[in-house]
């Protein structure tokens, strides 16, 4: 049926649910995943600093590991 199934998630809470689903259905049918993290940019006129960018992408990249654990526990 499915051969290759795209998870596109934002870190909320409502996507934490879609990840385990689409995950639990990829299993199921021996299916290869494809996990996207996509986030709100904060727009350039509230004057983001470096230092907030830096901060996001920090949180970005340990979501993005807490996203690669998960898909190699099961």
């Amino acid at each position: 049926m499915y051969r290759h199934i795209l998870i596109p998630t934002d870190g909320s809470e409502l996507a934490e649910h879609a990840v385990t689903n689409g995950l639990s259905l990829a299993k199921s049918l021996g299916a290869k995943v494809t996990v996207i993290i996509v986030e709100d940019p904060e727009p350039i006129w509230l004057g983001a600093t470096s230092f907030g960018e830096h901060g996001a992408l920090v949180e970005l990249s340990k979501y993005n590991e807490k996203i690669k654990i998960t898909l190699r526990v099961r």
